[in-house]
């Protein structure tokens, strides 16, 4: 059995936390005592539970984004690449209720602020880049304010669809409120996209067959409780 290096404890161990009782109840005391280890070294490696939260975050819409690249060729169809990507992100959060509880919880202005600047050295900016390339939007913007205001969008709006499933559980089916995602989103921005509700119901079913297809995502739990995932970073 290999040994685990002290901060592969800390962030799964803290992975495991965050799934099981969440991120707001998950202290760093939690995560010391679950992964042998000393408050010292979470500053050392992490700085703070905020930045863990972040790069679990970040480990799982990455492993989310590159299994959908067994399906779609981004340079092909990047909307549909990432019209999916939001789908099925939001569908894993109606599947399981801790991995939703975890995405809203974790979603502070500080754990955005460090999404924001990995957001232009990752894989979400190109296909941003080639999605506003290849259809019209805002001219007022340029690329990169266009994009990041996107992300903002999609933090704000998810932290929306939370609150509403919170207070009308029963009100809304999971496509409508994919719908509202992609209006406060994409279409929100400007984005001008011809036979938009097409590309929709393709990205739905798309995803639908993804989650069903792929270990990973047919049980989300795995991500945070398996100690096999190894860090990216």
């Amino acid at each position: 059995m290999i040994k685990q290096s002290a901060a592969d404890r800390i962030y799964h161990s803290a992975k495991g936390l965050f799934y099981e009782r969440g991120y707001k109840k998950t202290t760093t005391r939690h995560i010391t005592r679950e992964a042998d280890a000393n408050l010292g070294l979470i500053k050392y490696y992490f700085d703070s539970k905020k930045v863990i939260a972040y790069r679990v975050l970040d480990d799982y819409f990455h492993e989310i984004y590159y299994s959908i690249a067994n399906y779609v060729n981004e340079d092909e169809d990047p909307l549909l690449y990432s019209y999916t990507f939001t789908h099925t992100i939001v569908s894993l959060m109606f599947q399981d209720p801790k991995v939703e509880r975890f995405i809203l919880e974790s979603l502070t202005n500080e754990v955005m602020d460090h999404l924001e600047g990995a957001l232009l050295k990752s894989p979400f900016y190109t296909i941003s880049e080639k999605i506003l390339k290849e259809h019209s939007f805002s001219e007022i913007l340029d690329t990169e304010q266009t994009i990041l205001l996107n992300l903002t969008a999609f933090h704000n709006t998810l932290k929306s669809i939370g609150s509403i499933r919170r207070q009308r559980p029963d009100s809304f089916t999971p496509f409508q409120l994919r719908i509202y995602q992609f209006k406060m989103t994409y279409f929100g921005l400007g984005l001008i996209v011809s036979e938009k509700d097409q590309k929709l119901e393709e990205a739905y079913e798309l995803s639908n067959r993804i989650i069903k297809e792929t270990p990973f995502l047919n049980a989300p739990e795995t991500f945070f409780t398996s100690p096999q995932n190894s860090l990216r970073w």
